[in-house]
C-alpha cells in the first residue's frame, strides 16, 4: 500500500509538471489521481477591486506624510493660527495614537459585518478628518483631526490587506499586493506635490477627494467570499467567487471553495489558544524575537520620523532648492529608484539584505549628521557648495529602507510564524510599533534643541547598525525555504 501511494504521488508530480492548465490531486481514500481543470477567467473585477481598495493605502501614505508640507505653513505668519514647534511635534505624532485605536477597533467589525463594510465604515473618519483639518481654527482642532485620521486609516489598512489577500487569485496575489504598496508611495508623493504647488487649504481639499472617491468606487465592489464562508453563507460565497474569477459556471471554482473551507476550519481550531502558543512554544517565541528586532531596525533608523519632518530637515541644509521642492524631488526619485528593488529579497537573501541595507542606512545617517555637525557645531562657513549632501544622502537612505529594511520586516514576519499564531503575532507587531513611532516623532524637535540635529542622526545611525547586525546574526536564512522548512530552522 505504501509503495502504491508513493508511485501515485510520483506520477502526480510528473503530470503536474507537464501541464500548465490543470491541477492533479491525490484522492487518498480511493488511491487514485483526480484531474481538476483550472481555467483562468476574466480578472478585470479583481484588478478593479484592488485599485479601489488601494485608495486606502494612498490615503494612509498621504496622511502619514501630511505633516511634512503642513508644519512649515502652520508655523508661519500666513497661517490662520500659528503653532509652536512643540505643538507641531504633537500634530505630527498624535496621528499614530489614532492608528492604535483603529487597529484595536477593526477586529470587532471585520468578521461581523464583513471586509467591505468595515472598510467603508473606516472611510468615514478618513473623510471627516480632512474636513476637520480644513475647518480647524486652533491647534486643538488639529489634534482631534489627526486622531480621527489615525483611527480611519489605522483601522482600514490591515483590513484592506486582508481583503486583497482573500479575493486575489493565488498566482497574481503578490502582484496585487505590490500594487497596493505602489499606491502608498503615490499617496506620499501626491501629498508632497499638493503641498509644493497648492495653498494649504487647497492641499487639504485635494486630499479630501480621495476617501470620497474610495467610497464611491468601493461600494460597488464584491464582498470577500472568505467572509461569507466564515458566516456559513456558501451560496453568497460561490456567487461572489464567480464574479471575481470571471466565471458563469460555479463548478470551475469548487476546488478553491473547498480549499477556503479547510483553511477556515484550521483557523477556528487554532484561534482560541493562539496567544498562549505564541509565548509558550519555543519556535514561536524565537520568531517573535527575530521579527521584533527586524522591525526595530527599521523603526529606530528614524525613517518614519524623517518622512514626517523631511521638509524641516532639508530646510536646515541651506540647499538652493526650496525645501518643499527638495522634498518633492526626494519622494519622486525614491519612488522611481526603490520600486525595481522589490525582488532583491528573493535574489540576494534575507540575512544579506538585513546587513547590507542596515550598513547603507547607517552610513547615510552618519554622513547627514556629519554635514550638520560641520554646519551647526563647528560653524563652518563654506557649506553652500556641498549643501546638496543631505538631499542626496536622504535619497540613498530612503531607497535602502524601502528596498531593504521595510520589505524585510514584512516578509520575515510573514515567514517565521506558524499558521497557528501568525494572525495574533502580526497584530501584536502592528499595534506595538505605533507607540514607538509616536514617541520618536514627538521627541524629535526636543532632541534637536537639546542635542543638536547632528546628534539625533548619529543616534539613529547607532541604533540602525546595532539592530541590523543583530538581525543578521540571529535570523535564519529563509530564502527558497518552504514554511515547514522554516519552522525546523527555528529549533
Amino acid at each position: 500500500m505504501i509503495k502504491r501511494n508513493l508511485f501515485l504521488k510520483m506520477k502526480l508530480k510528473s503530470l503536474f509538471l507537464c501541464s500548465n492548465s490543470s491541477e492533479f490531486v491525490l484522492n487518498s481514500s480511493e488511491n487514485k489521481i483526480e484531474k481538476v481543470i483550472r481555467i483562468k477567467g476574466n480578472r478585470l473585477l479583481q484588478y478593479s477591486a484592488v485599485f479601489s481598495a488601494s485608495l486606502v493605502t494612498f490615503g494612509f501614505g498621504s496622511a502619514e506624510i501630511w505633516s511634512s508640507p503642513a508644519l512649515p505653513h502652520l508655523r508661519s505668519n500666513s497661517s490662520e493660527f500659528t503653532i509652536t514647534p512643540s505643538q507641531g511635534s504633537w500634530v505630527a505624532s498624535i496621528y499614530n495614537i489614532g492608528t492604535i485605536f483603529g487597529m484595536l477597533l477593526y477586529p470587532l467589525l471585520v468578521d461581523r459585518i464583513g471586509r467591505k463594510y468595515t472598510l467603508l465604515i473606516f472611510a468615514m473618519p478618513q473623510t471627516i478628518s480632512w474636513m476637520m483639518i480644513f475647518y480647524a481654527k486652533n491647534v486643538i482642532h488639529l489634534y482631534s483631526a489627526r486622531i480621527v485620521s489615525g483611527i480611519g486609516y489605522g483601522g482600514a489598512y490591515p483590513v484592506q490587506i486582508m481583503y486583497i489577500g482573500e479575493i486575489a487569485d493565488k498566482d497574481i496575489r503578490g502582484l496585487l499586493m505590490f500594487i497596493s504598496r505602489i499606491f502608498y508611495a503615490i499617496g506620499t508623493l501626491s501629498a508632497l506635490t499638493a503641498g509644493a504647488f497648492l495653498s494649504y487649504d487647497n492641499m487639504n481639499v485635494t486630499l479630501l477627494l480621495f476617501p470620497i472617491l474610495f467610497i464611491l468606487t468601493f461600494s460597488t465592489m464584491p464582498e470577500s467570499p472568505y467572509y461569507y464562508l466564515k458566516r456559513d453563507q456558501e451560496e453568497e460565497a460561490r456567487k461572489n467567487m464567480c464574479r471575481l474569477r470571471g466565471f458563469k459556471d460555479s463548478e470551475t471554482i469548487e476546488l478553491e471553495l473547498k480549499e477556503m473551507k479547510i483553511a477556515i476550519i484550521e483557523e477556528h481550531k487554532n484561534k482560541d489558544n493562539a496567544f498562549q502558543i505564541l509565548f509558550q512554544d519555543k519556535r514561536q517565541r524565537k520568531a517573535l524575537l527575530i521579527a521584533t528586532i527586524v522591525l526595530a531596525s527599521l523603526l529606530f533608523s528614524g525613517t518614519r520620523v524623517i518622512s514626517a519632518y523631511s521638509q524641516d530637515i532639508l530646510s536646515f541644509s541651506g540647499f538652493s532648492l526650496a525645501p518643499k521642492y527638495s522634498t518633492l524631488l526626494l519622494s519622486f526619485l525614491v519612488t522611481l529608484i526603490a520600486l525595481p528593488t522589490a525582488p532583491l529579497l528573493d535574489f540576494v537573501g534575507r540575512r544579506i539584505i538585513a546587513l547590507c541595507s542596515g550598513i547603507i542606512c547607517t552610513l547615510s545617517l552618519v554622513l547627514i549628521g556629519f554635514f550638520f555637525f560641520l554646519k551647526y557645531y563647528l560653524e563652518t562657513t563654506e557649506m553652500s557648495s556641498i549643501s546638496w549632501i543631505p538631499l542626496a544622502t536622504l535619497i540613498v537612505f530612503d531607497v535602502s529602507c524601502i528596498g531593504g529594511l521595510y520589505p524585510l520586516s514584512v516578509v520575515i514576519a510573514g515567514e517565521l510564524f506558524s499558521s497557528r499564531v501568525k494572525s495574533t503575532a502580526l497584530s501584536l507587531l502592528h499595534i506595538g510599533k505605533e507607540p514607538v513611532v509616536f514617541v520618536m516623532k514627538l521627541s524629535f524637535d526636543k532632541l534637536i534643541s537639546l542635542l543638536g540635529i547632528y546628534s539625533v542622526f548619529w543616534m539613529y545611525a547607532s541604533m540602525c547598525f546595532l539592530l541590523s547586525l543583530g538581525s543578521f546574526l540571529i535570523m535564519p536564512e529563509t530564502k527558497g525555504k518552504t514554511l515547514a522548512e522554516i519552522q525546523k530552522l527555528m529549533d
